[in-house]
Order: C-alpha cells, then sequence, then structure tokens
C-alpha cells in the first residue's frame, strides 16, 4: 500500500513582493550574496532578461536567475539582506548540477500540509517557472515549476554551446 505524507518539509523564502515555497531537499544550501560573474560567451548575447550570470558555489560555475524576471515582474536589487539560494537540479540534460536565485531575506522553515496551505490556482502561460500559486497560512505564495526552469536553463546553456560546435572551424 503506498503512503503518502502527511507534510513536506519546506522552505519559505522572500523574493521582491512575492514568497516561494521549496521543499527542503531542492535547496543545496543559502549563502550570502555576491555580485555574479559574466556569462559564459557562448551564451552571453542570446541569453534571457532572467539569466542574470554565474556564481561560484564550492568550485562549480552556477547559472544566477531572476526569478522576479522568469515570473513576469521586475529584477530586484540586493541589499544588506539578501542571499542567494543554490538549487539542485533533476534533470540530466540541463547542462549544470545547481541553479541559484537571489532572495530578499532569510528563509522561514515550514511543514507544509493541507491544513496550512491550499491551492488557488495553477499557473498559466503568462508565468514561466510557476507551478502553481498557493496561499500559506494566510498569505499568497509560489511554488515554482523546477521541471519548466532546469528545460528553460538547457535551453539557453546547451543549445547554444551546440550552435557554437557548429560554427567551430574544422582544424
Amino acid at each position: 500500500m503506498l503512503k503518502t505524507a502527511a507534510y513536506v518539509a519546506s522552505q519559505v523564502i522572500p523574493l521582491e513582493g512575492e514568497k516561494v515555497i521549496l521543499p527542503n531537499t531542492a535547496v543545496a544550501e543559502i549563502i550570502g550574496y555576491s555580485k555574479p560573474d559574466s556569462l559564459p560567451s557562448a551564451v552571453e548575447k542570446s541569453a534571457p532578461e532572467w539569466l542574470q550570470g554565474m556564481i561560484k558555489w564550492r568550485g562549480v560555475a552556477v547559472p544566477l536567475v531572476s526569478l522576479e524576471v522568469m515570473m513576469g515582474g521586475l529584477k530586484s536589487e540586493s541589499h544588506s539582506r539578501s542571499r542567494i539560494t543554490v538549487v539542485n537540479v533533476m534533470l540530466e540534460n540541463c547542462g549544470h548540477s545547481f541553479f541559484a536565485f537571489v532572495t530578499q531575506g532569510i528563509p522561514t522553515l515550514l511543514r507544509a500540509d493541507n491544513e496550512r496551505m491550499s491551492v488557488i490556482d495553477a499557473a498559466d502561460q503568462e508565468s514561466p517557472g510557476v507551478a502553481c500559486h498557493v496561499v500559506l497560512e494566510g498569505e499568497a505564495a509560489v511554488i515554482p515549476d523546477f521541471d519548466q526552469i532546469e528545460k528553460m536553463l538547457a535551453d539557453v546553456f546547451m543549445n547554444n554551446s551546440t550552435k557554437n560546435k557548429k560554427n567551430k572551424p574544422k582544424k
């Protein structure tokens, strides 16, 4: 008999004007904010607005995205309370094992369950990267669509590296 979880250990992560809910297992680490490095030259010219640059985390180059811009909002400015959330990638063909986004404060821990959280509506095509909007203990929040975000990253990184390989002169 299949058992379902009574709750999901989660984190509520503040963005600019929004809150995001992630399961604890999705979050690799939350680190202090640092200005991102430039994107690789193969990606830089065609990078979408939501791709802010790359950060170094534990010796690995990790793409830094703006969830606010991806979801149709404005890019947030960093300040003294800003952090970077590093997220585990699940898709094998994404081109990276992690991606990261800027947060506007320290996340809070939460046991997400049906009593504390209810779905307002499923995401629409106008909000890429959003699985659904929810109400969590009386406040609106977003649950990201990691599959879609990872596919968007794969489109940027994998397609551009393939194009560049095709355009390189043969030796």
